[in-house]
């Protein structure tokens, strides 16, 4: 077996004995998905054979692995089972790195003018309520200069959540693909810039607290279904088939 460096613990897992039942749409979706990775089929593939939606179609996958299957799925929404160890390991170690730049985007956005604003602002009771603890941040000071594209695509994020725009228009306005925005977004977050999005994928700039919070929140509630995921994931046929291969050769 390919030796491949993870942080992925198999020893002492207590398996399921037998595989979780699936409702009829994860069945659907689990027999569209084909073995290995050079075969994985597109999201759109597979929502137009359904006739579902890419939002619904991430749920059961979520679903799926939730429920310990094998379902892998590529930088490019490509979904595949997994055909080998190497396949798994991979796929792990990419959720590992994926969960650890989430948790570095939550820690930047903690120190963003408007958390320093809240900080300011708000009374002891008000940040016991929102659950953020604000308590000995200190907000650091503009030192982290912005290139000339992150400097446009600032520009052209509005204030306040209700004035979002989509991740096409600003794609389109900068003449860049929607993945390079996503990018740029994300040092924009990591430069403690006060940038926000919504479920549907608009971008804008905090024009409250409440905004801010609210994002906030949304991004720990997402980090932690991440994390549901990852260890679901510890525990399906092929992580089974490792710790046993692993212990025969020890």
């Amino acid at each position: 077996m390919e030796s491949i460096q993870t942080e992925l613990n198999l020893y002492g897992l207590t398996f399921p004995e037998q595989e979780i039942g699936l409702t009829e749409p994860e069945k659907k979706v689990l027999n569209l998905i084909p073995l290995g990775k050079e075969n994985a089929v597109s999201g759109s593939y597979i929502c137009n054979l359904l006739d579902i939606s890419s939002r619904h179609l991430t749920d059961q996958a979520r679903r799926l692995r939730l429920k310990h299957y094998d379902v892998g799925s590529t930088t490019y929404d490509g979904y595949y089972r997994f055909l080998n160890p190497t396949e798994y390991l991979k796929f792990m170690n990419m959720l590992s790195r994926e969960l650890t730049r989430s948790e570095q985007v939550i820690e930047a956005m903690r120190f963003t003018p408007m958390a320093q604003k809240i900080t300011i602002d708000t009374n002891q009771m008000a940040i016991v309520q929102s659950g953020l603890d604000f308590h000995g941040l200190i907000s650091p000071n503009r030192e982290n200069k912005l290139s000339e594209l992150e400097k446009r695509l600032l520009s052209l994020i509005p204030l306040g959540k209700e004035n979002m725009l989509t991740c096409a228009y600003i794609a389109n306005a900068l003449d860049i693909c929607t993945r390079h925005v996503k990018k740029l977004i994300r040092e924009l977050r990591l430069k403690h810039y006060d940038v926000g999005s919504t479920t549907d994928g608009g971008y804008y700039q905090f024009q409250t607290p409440m905004e801010y919070s609210e994002f906030m929140n949304k991004l720990s509630k997402e980090l932690a279904r991440s994390k549901q995921v990852m260890e679901a994931m510890r525990l399906t046929p092929m992580a089974r088939q490792i710790v046993i291969e692993t212990n025969r050769t020890a």
